[in-house]
């Protein structure tokens, strides 16, 4: 099937705002220094996690009560349980933000979840292609990003250090 150029085009609008957004969200906490970072993260979930989900969710499907009537309890499961997952990830990040700060904190934590999310699905559901060319580049890039995190704590660790001697 023929891809189409305007289809291209808006998916790869979607990817430019979705970056833009991605790597923007957390600076309105500089804004907010006076409101502790559950309420800034709380404002921020309740619209990243509920309301807009369920907006894009009203405008691009028909018959939502249907769907939802014949998804298997199985789904309703998977969704609860993966949704659990992502809520506390997106928490635990946000804290882990707030400890390091932004520059340091999505460096790390992007980093690792990058890595891991290319190797387990590897290990896990596709172990026996580990030993071929792409195994083999998905460890590589492995050990470049093990690298890359590890020059990342060190860099905050001075820092820390820099800090604890000027103060």
């Amino acid at each position: 099937m023929p891809v189409d150029g305007g289809e291209v085009a808006a998916g790869l609008a979607m990817i430019a705002v979705a970056g833009v957004l991605s790597g923007s969200y957390t600076s309105c906490l500089k804004a907010m220094p006076y409101l502790p970072w559950e309420n800034a993260w709380g404002m921020y979930a309740m619209w990243a996690m509920v309301v807009l989900p369920w907006i894009l969710v009203a405008a691009t499907t028909q018959n939502l009560g249907e769907v939802y009537a014949g998804a298997p309890q199985s789904a309703y499961l998977a969704t609860i349980l993966f949704g659990g997952s992502g809520g506390l990830g997106s928490v635990t990040f946000g804290i882990g933000t707030t400890m390091v700060g932004n520059s340091l904190g999505f460096s790390i934590i992007l980093g690792m979840t990058a890595v891991l999310g290319s190797v387990i699905p590897l290990v896990v559901l596709n172990p026996d292609k580990i030993a071929t060319p792409a195994g083999y580049a998905d460890f590589a890039a492995l050990a470049v990003a093990a690298v890359g995190l590890a020059m990342l704590g060190w860099a905050g660790m001075l820092r820390e250090r820099e800090r604890a001697a000027s103060a």
